[in-house]
């Protein structure tokens, strides 16, 4: 099967007409906050999830300090934002992130009272980011598990939690055996604490990661993992984002990423005179592409990251292949005003 990469630079870029969403998919969306609410960015996101809603997903979630921001204050903002969502959307699930790193033990433990107090009865339990310089002073949870017992404990969260598949090379020596005795064993811990479904990082490379969840089940894991797609609007930012994260970018993906630029309206264009004598939308291909290799595999249940950034390209993914014209989305104004002051709503901590 040809890289994600070759696939671009095969194409560059016309729009995969051929492709049909698979009819069996369930998916979710991720709502990434900003660091506090304005009118302007209330409404901003407000119209953004509502064009999110009207594809039907199958749950929400919301995160908070993807980069390393977890603090009191980003925590708020996922609480507003999870809030405003069950409020406004009563008939979607809406899970909040929770991270071991960057808060206390006794933090985390209010921000579930918070959850709890008001409505939410999902999450979504990681272990974080790795601090640089950890305040030894501060009690924390020490990984996943011990946050999912925790919230087990209450007994009326519904948990999900991180499946991490960066390090299996189905290519290595072995078949990528030992990685995957090594993730199950890890994913086996938080689920004997209470985790009932789980969730990939991103990835470049599906056709790794599909092998790796159908081989962790052949290692007795039978709990649900949903594929974690990621729409890519800036490459140079998000490849940051994988280093960081330890997600294997192939070669010839990285290698084109500075013909990749983003023009006024945010779209991904490339950009090589020398060979392409046109442009393209680089993001929603290497989502049909990811889409296409794990429906391949049978796997058709999917969480896209980020989501409230790229509604109109998960519109247009979502959607296709159907057969009915799809209706440009024209929101409610009184919607969108109910759920833009649900957004700028605060809580006290």
């Amino acid at each position: 099967m040809a890289s994600l990469g070759e696939y671009i630079m095969s194409i560059i870029l016309p729009s995969d007409k051929e492709f049909v969403f698979p009819s069996s998919a369930t998916y979710g969306f991720e709502i990434d906050p900003p660091s506090d609410y304005d009118e302007a960015s209330a409404r901003k996101m407000a119209i953004a999830i509502l064009r999110l809603a009207a594809l039907g997903p199958s749950r929400f979630s919301v995160t908070f300090g993807a980069n390393g921001t977890v603090d009191e204050n980003t925590q708020q903002q996922s609480l507003r934002t999870s809030v405003a969502i069950l409020e406004v959307l009563q008939q979607f699930p809406v899970a909040a992130h929770m991270a071991c790193s960057g808060l206390s033990r006794e933090d985390n433990i209010n921000f579930a009272e918070q959850l709890h107090t008001y409505g939410i009865r999902e999450i979504l339990a990681l272990s974080g980011d790795r601090l640089a310089e950890e305040d030894k002073s501060i009690t924390r949870f020490k990984g996943a598990p011990l946050l999912i017992a925790y919230l087990q404990g209450r007994s009326e969260f519904k948990i999900s939690a991180a499946a991490d598949f960066s390090f299996y090379d189905m290519k290595s020596n072995d078949g990528g055996q030992s990685a995957l005795v090594s993730i199950a064993e890890n994913l086996r811990a938080k689920i004997t604490e209470g985790a009932t479904q789980l969730i990939t990082q991103f990835t470049f490379q599906p056709d790794n990661v599909a092998r790796g969840i159908l081989g962790v089940h052949s290692e007795g894991i039978e709990t649900p993992i949903i594929a974690g797609l990621i729409p890519v609007l800036n490459f140079p930012a998000i490849f940051e984002l994988a280093d960081k994260y330890h997600v294997p970018v192939p070669d010839d993906l990285r290698r084109i990423h500075d013909k990749i630029i983003v023009d006024v309206n945010g779209k991904p264009v490339v950009v090589n005179p020398g060979t392409i004598d046109r442009s393209g939308t680089v993001g929603q291909e290497l989502i049909v592409q990811q889409i296409k290799c794990f429906a391949n595999y049978g796997l058709t249940d999917y969480h896209f990251y980020s989501a409230n950034s790229v509604p109109g390209m998960l519109t247009r993914i979502v959607t296709a292949g159907r057969d009915q014209e799809i209706v440009p989305y024209q929101p409610d104004e009184a919607q969108v005003s109910r759920l833009t002051k649900a957004l700028l709503r605060r809580f006290e901590r």
